[in-house]
């Protein structure tokens, strides 16, 4: 029905939009990024990030940053009564990281479908240096 990309043109996320007028799903792909070593170059998605939103105005974190502006537009595609498939690279636990423990809350109820269906957790994809 529709695509798009998140309103920065930064590449944090894309999605697609699939359906029927009675019922709607968006399937979204996301990438939060993960803070980089001293020793960066300027080179990082995470400089990126930051080198456009600093002159906007907003000196946070990259990471808060994704994370706020996500959980926003996932609430108003749910407000919308979308279903929503979200896949992401997190950089973080999916279980038991800071998106998880958001996406959980009642006002959006997403849960982890592979575990949920399998009854098997993923295996990491990430350790503590966020790779």
């Amino acid at each position: 029905l529709e695509s798009g990309v998140d309103e920065t043109g930064l590449g944090r996320w894309c999605w697609i939009l699939v359906g029927t007028a009675h019922r709607r799903t968006r399937i979204v792909v996301a990438y939060q990024p993960c803070k980089p070593p001293p020793t960066s170059k300027g080179l990082t998605v995470w400089e990126q990030h930051q080198r456009y939103f600093e002159p906007r105005g907003d000196a946070r974190s990259p990471r808060t940053l994704f994370f706020e502006q996500l959980i926003s537009q996932l609430k108003v595609w749910k407000h919308q009564k979308e279903e929503i498939v979200l896949c992401g690279d997190w950089n973080e636990d999916v279980y038991t990281g800071r998106i998880a423990k958001r996406l959980a809350e009642d006002d959006l109820r997403m849960t982890e479908q592979c575990r949920k269906t399998t009854g098997e957790p993923l295996p990491p994809t990430f350790n503590e240096r966020g790779s």
